[in-house]
C-alpha cells in the first residue's frame, strides 16, 4: 500500500484515514489545471520545456526546485523537450555546476498525458500540439540562446523562476 500511495502523491494530493482507506484529493476548476493559478500549498511537476530538453529547460527547472525549497513549496520541477537532443552539452552541465546546480533528469519528450496533469508549465519556444495536448503554458520569449550566452540565458531564467515562486508564495499569503 505505501508503495502505492507513493505512486499517487505524483498525480493527487492522497491522505491515509484509517486502516485501508485512502483520501484522493481533487480540483475541480473550470480551468485546465496547467492554468489554474498555483498556491504555495499546491502539490505537483512543474514542466519547463524547451526545444531540445537539453538546456534552457534543465537549467530553469534545476533553479526552480533550489528555490521551490527553499521557500517550502511542495512542487517539483522537471525538463522535457519536443524534439529530443541526445545528451546535455557539458558546457551547460560544468556552468550550472559552478552554481551548485545539476540537471534535473534525463532528456525526456513533452507528452499530452503529462501536460494534462502538470501543475503549470513554462516553456522557451512555441510547444506543438502533439506534445501539449489541450494544456495551456506560459511561454517566455525573452531569453537568449544558452550555448552562445549561458550567464545572459540563466540571468533571465533566474528572474522569471524568481518572479512565478514569488507569485506562488505571495497567492498563499493573500490566501490566509
Amino acid at each position: 500500500m505505501r508503495t502505492f500511495t507513493h505512486s499517487l502523491r505524483h498525480v493527487v494530493p492522497v491522505r491515509c484515514i484509517g486502516a485501508g482507506v485512502l483520501l484522493l484529493g481533487v480540483t475541480v476548476s473550470s480551468l485546465p489545471l496547467a492554468a489554474a493559478e498555483l498556491t504555495a500549498s499546491d502539490q505537483g511537476t512543474v514542466i519547463f520545456v524547451c526545444k531540445y530538453g537539453s538546456m534552457k529547460s534543465q537549467m530553469a527547472a534545476a533553479y526552480f526546485n533550489r528555490l521551490a525549497k527553499e521557500r517550502g513549496l511542495h512542487l517539483t520541477a522537471i525538463s522535457r523537450a519536443f524534439t529530443p537532443d541526445t545528451e546535455i552539452p557539458a558546457s551547460v552541465i560544468e556552468n550550472m555546476a559552478t552554481e551548485g546546480l545539476a540537471p534535473v533528469n534525463e532528456i525526456a519528450s513533452l507528452t499530452p498525458d503529462e501536460a494534462t496533469v502538470a501543475a503549470k508549465i513554462y516553456s522557451f519556444d512555441e510547444i506543438p500540439a502533439e506534445n501539449k495536448g489541450a494544456a495551456e503554458y506560459k511561454h517566455w520569449t525573452d531569453v537568449p540562446p544558452s550555448k552562445k550566452d549561458y550567464w545572459g540565458a540563466m540571468s533571465v531564467i533566474k528572474r522569471h523562476v524568481a518572479e512565478e515562486i514569488d507569485s506562488i508564495v505571495s497567492t498563499k499569503v493573500g490566501n490566509r
